[in-house]
């Protein structure tokens, strides 16, 4: 089994539930990262933080060339 696309989003906007007593924040932003092997078989993960925008160009322009071809079994 090998990895044959990796693809990451940015989604914006998204309606959370704010902490207790607190009104903010209502509204989130993740990465969403969609990686498929040769056998059909689909895995997704998801992060944030401070620059989701850049986390999502650097899985597509960087880590896609490191992980495509690669064993997903070997996580390590």
């Amino acid at each position: 089994m090998r990895i044959i696309r990796v693809e990451a989003n940015y989604l914006t906007n998204i309606p959370t539930t704010p902490p207790p007593l607190m009104d903010t924040p209502n509204r989130a932003s993740v990465v969403v990262a969609e990686i498929e092997t040769d056998d059909g078989i689909t895995g997704y993960g998801m992060t944030g933080g401070p620059a989701p925008q850049s986390i999502a160009a650097f899985i597509n322009h960087q880590a896609r060339g490191l992980l495509l071809g690669q064993d997903p079994m070997l996580t390590e």
